[in-house]
């Protein structure tokens, strides 16, 4: 939901540009083995493209994927 809600604030753009901090913030995960977790199981379902990028001055991609 969180991705959701930031692709409704970046007006459904093809590409959502995300930080690491904010997913977390809006959606309750207070640890990175638990964020990894669940971006690799929305991955392995299907249903994102993510392209992390671990520079601090770039935010990480997300792409809903339609099934």
């Amino acid at each position: 939901m969180a991705i959701l809600q930031l692709g409704y604030r970046h007006g459904h753009k093809s590409v959502i540009k995300v930080s690491r901090s904010k997913i977390m913030a809006l959606s309750h995960v207070s640890t990175l083995p638990t964020y990894h977790k669940y971006f690799k199981e929305l991955q392995d379902f299907g249903y994102i493209k993510y392209t992390p990028f671990y520079h601090p001055g770039y935010k990480s991609e997300v792409v809903l994927l339609k099934k």
